[in-house]
């Protein structure tokens, strides 16, 4: 397998069904019942993994790894120029415990950019230890391009350029040679001019952009799609294909939705008028063509705008592309109404995809309570998953309404009773002096709104809404706490629920499952600004 960027090699946590690994990939595409697994790569470590598919041919391929008989050879490009165009790198390095173990790398320098200060390495293992290429790389001064760990800091380069590209292993028949081609990512880094101008772009702020940066951005635009080059269009049109500097692009986000792409603007300072955006808009419409661009200039706060923000704030109409008023688009094989030009919320959060997948495997003869449900995205993963009911509960009319149309495009029948418009606390507070109560309760509220009844902030409301949605979850059930609210650390956040969940009068059965949103297409630099949290009560 030529393992991409941005995949794990098998699920940190196997019993999380909503993860997105190589192993359960392969497993459910090839409807294989086992895999055998011999060695592994890091998430952003890309190229030739190899995998047993029959029990009969683990023993073989163990024997060769456990006994060193397997030749692996990695590319990377590395800062600066090495001692020699060919060497060993004999230094030792220490374990978790400091332990220091010997560890030894073969290296052979296969070219070098104009300027010389960037060198494609050819890298041999002789040991196997713990991030090995990266720590001697650094180590001799010549870190690894995009190595956020080793490297230097900041480290603007949106991937590590590490790439498994040879296994040479003997096999029953004979030797195997297993290759995969360099990305092309990689020789862009060795021209000179392209690295200079993904370092320059990274760097500099959105509305800097000038048109001799197009090729530099254009490079940063295809390097974001190899990322998602997995997603299938069988089951998956929705997810992100820009997260801001997380690949290398700050100050916007890039959303795809079937045929429309979506994007975000955080800068108050890019306006349609800038001519940072139609150089933007040019880079786009080279890497996706024939797709309708739609914008949204987002506020510091959107919660003042109400439903119906202004055409400056979002245009109606796309920038790029045909008109796509409504259409029909997929996440894991279900379907969604989007309205990319309905205001500044489209239809669907694509950084809760595998949340809702989860929600989908929990929800098999569960009853849900689907709080700030906006347009149903949750009440369809459930349903979907053999939920026995699932009450849609939120504000707006309009956004439960919205959830319908998405019901009837799945099969479902929305009965009107499960699709309730009114305050969540005034409704959390009626459930509990009732004894209602619910096997799942999802509380995924906007980090600021304001409702006739009440006004919300989750850095400080999110306690009494933890305390109220407790008493209505069932004994054995779970409670599905999160936000998106950047400046709220994810340790704050914990203590507010805890908080509320302590003045319940609740119990937890475990320790609380810790959840982000997803590595593949929402990389980011440091902490991501998505916690969720479940709690079995």
């Amino acid at each position: 397998m030529n393992k991409p960027t941005g995949w794990l090699t098998h699920a940190d946590d196997p019993q999380d069904t909503a993860s997105l690994d190589l192993v359960s990939f392969l497993k459910k595409s090839l409807d294989l019942p086992y895999l055998g697994i011999h060695h592994r790569l890091d998430r952003e470590v890309s190229g030739v993994l190899v995998f047993s598919a029959r029990k009969e041919a683990n023993g073989w391929l163990a024997r060769a790894f456990e006994g060193r008989e397997v030749v692996k050879e990695y590319l990377a490009v590395v800062q600066g120029k090495l001692p020699s165009r060919a060497g060993v790198i004999d230094t030792p390095i220490p374990d978790k415990g400091g332990k220091k173990l010997p560890a030894l790398t073969r290296y052979r320098v296969e070219a070098l950019s104009p300027d010389n200060k960037r060198s494609l390495v050819r890298l041999t293992l002789e040991t196997g230890r713990t991030h090995q290429l990266r720590v001697h790389l650094a180590q001799v001064g010549c870190p690894i391009l995009g190595d956020t760990n080793y490297g230097p800091q900041p480290n603007n380069f949106p991937r590590l350029l590490l790439h498994s590209a040879k296994l040479v292993l003997p096999s029953p028949n004979g030797w195997l040679n297993l290759e995969a081609p360099i990305p092309a990512t990689f020789a862009e880094t060795l021209k000179g001019r392209g690295l200079a101008e993904f370092e320059q772009v990274a760097k500099q702020s959105l509305k800097s952009l000038q048109p001799h940066n197009l090729d530099g951005l254009t490079a940063l635009l295809e390097l974001a799609k190899e990322r998602r080059a997995s997603f299938s269009e069988d089951t998956d049109t929705i997810y992100r294909l820009i997260n801001a500097a997380g690949d290398g692009l700050p100050g916007f986000t890039l959303d795809r939705y079937g045929p429309a792409l979506v994007l975000n603007f955080y800068d108050p300072e890019i306006k349609a008028s800038s001519p940072a955006l139609k150089i933007l808009l040019e880079g786009l419409a080279k890497v996706w063509p024939e797709q309708s661009i739609y914008v949204k200039f987002r506020p510091p706060t959107a919660a003042r705008l109400g439903d119906a923000p202004p055409p400056e704030i979002a245009p109606p109409l796309p920038l790029v592309g045909p008109t796509q008023p409504e259409f029909v688009a997929l996440e894991n094989g279900l379907k969604y109404i989007i309205k990319p030009g309905d205001g500044l919320s489209v239809g669907l959060f694509p950084d809760m995809r595998q949340m809702r997948e989860r929600l989908r495997h929990w929800a098999a003869g569960k009853t849900v309570l689907n709080c700030f449900s906006y347009s149903c995205g949750f009440g369809v993963a459930a349903l979907a998953g053999g939920a026995t009911r699932v009450l849609n509960l939120d504000a707006a009319r309009r956004a439960l309404d919205w959830g319908k149309e998405s019901y009837r495009a799945n099969g479902f029948d929305p009965a009107d009773f499960d699709f309730v418009d009114g305050d969540v606390f005034d409704w959390l507070t009626r459930f509990g002096r009732k004894g209602q109560t619910f096997d799942i309760v999802l509380l995924d509220p906007p980090s600021f709104s304001t409702t006739r009844q009440s006004r919300f902030s989750a850095d400080q409301n999110y306690p009494m809404l933890a305390e109220l949605a407790a008493r209505v979850v069932a004994s054995g059930g779970l409670l599905i706490a999160s936000t998106n609210h950047a400046r709220l650390e994810r340790r704050s956040f914990r203590q507010a629920v805890t908080k509320g969940l302590e003045k319940s009068g609740r119990q937890l059965q475990t320790a609380p499952a810790v959840y982000e949103e997803p590595d593949l297409d929402f990389p980011h630099l440091g902490e991501g600004y998505l916690k969720i949290l479940v709690f079995k009560l």
